[in-house]
């Protein structure tokens, strides 16, 4: 449990901070057995949070001491929502992850996804040096839209020693990722190489999209901005479709279309063969990721290829030598490469 002046917090302090009784903050940290109010609830979870109470029950059943570091344990925070988890990139991230565990004999301690911190006993119980004495922070981009985003990492930052973040660099932690420039100037380069000047971007409108502005300015070539479609904040394909849609309805449509990921471009195929265009003889396609499915796409789908699972690998091989070789505050950028298929060619004409 956590500590007040040195010495761990009761569920007796936590009743008397919230005004009511032992058993009534039993019942709201086991969920039962007997109901409590929503009003007293509340009272009772503000308590928790002020004073740090954390039920030490994790730690007896592994049979730690308290106050011990639990070493070999890792933690993982996502943010958004489960729906993150049908997204071949984090997937394939976080199955990179897994198998470098079980390679070196750590484990993974709990998975959550970051609104679910915001639950003050689940906070206590997991967010502690007892619990882990790593993390890995994934998909941080869709933590940021939450208003106490920076008060909440500080406080995780308190209380865990290493915490290594993926494709997202926050403060000055260690970041894994690739280099999304590079990877928006394969591309754009990839169309400009091919005699196309109308190119659009589809997808969430993050870091990817700003690379594709930057390569496009630096080429000397305007960004309309009715060219950039970011309908959602997903990169799913039912964003992809609705971008394109939109794309292609303009009066002078692109030639050739840049999506943010390979599921979006999945979407992007559908749309414009929906609109009676063909790929790539109407319109060029290109994505990010090289997702397994890509090359099945008809055509195959031209893509940048992330090491999405070295990705994964490598924050734990960088939470391992943390102590011996120490890299906060450092962005290890891994290669992509550019894989020309079928989806992509010269306008017509």
């Amino acid at each position: 449990m956590s500590r007040l002046n040195n010495r761990p917090v009761t569920q007796k302090e936590v009743a008397e901070r919230a005004g009511v009784s032992s058993a009534v903050v039993s019942y709201v940290i086991n969920h039962g057995p007997r109901q409590v109010s929503e009003e007293t609830r509340q009272r009772v979870l503000e308590a928790i949070a002020a004073l740090g109470y954390r039920p030490n029950r994790f730690a007896q059943a592994l049979g730690k001491n308290e106050g011990a570091i639990a070493d070999n344990q890792i933690g993982i925070i996502i943010g958004g929502s489960s729906r993150v988890l049908q997204h071949p990139f984090y997937a394939s991230v976080l199955s990179g992850i897994f198998d470098e565990v079980h390679h070196v004999g750590y484990r993974i301690r709990f998975m959550h996804f970051w609104d679910d911190l915001k639950d003050p006993v689940l906070f206590n119980e997991h967010i502690h040096p007892e619990e882990a004495s790593s993390l890995i922070v994934l998909a941080a981009d869709l933590m940021r839209i939450d208003p106490d985003f920076m008060v909440t990492i500080e406080r995780i930052e308190a209380r865990i020693p290493h915490i290594v973040c993926l494709d997202t660099q926050v403060n000055s932690f260690t970041t894994i990722t690739f280099d999304r420039f590079a990877a928006a100037r394969m591309v754009v380069e990839h169309f400009i190489a091919l005699g196309h000047t109308r190119i659009a971007f589809v997808g969430n409108s993050g870091r990817r999209v700003n690379s594709f502005r930057q390569v496009m300015l630096m080429h000397g070539m305007a960004v309309d901005p009715d060219y950039i479609q970011h309908p959602g904040m997903y990169n799913s394909p039912d964003e992809g479709y609705e971008g394109t849609a939109r794309l292609l309805a303009l009066p002078t449509p692109p030639t050739a279309i840049f999506a943010a990921s390979d599921d979006v471009a999945i979407g992007v195929f559908s749309a414009i063969r929906a609109a009676g265009l063909s790929i790539p003889e109407d319109v060029s396609v290109a994505g990010i990721d090289d997702n397994p499915y890509s090359r099945y796409l008809f055509p195959a789908l031209t893509t940048v290829r992330v090491p999405t699972a070295e990705m994964g690998a490598h924050a734990v091989h960088v939470i391992r030598t943390q102590d011996s070789a120490p890299t906060r505050g450092t962005t290890l950028m891994i290669d992509a490469e550019l894989i020309v298929r079928e989806s992509s060619r010269g306008p017509r004409g």
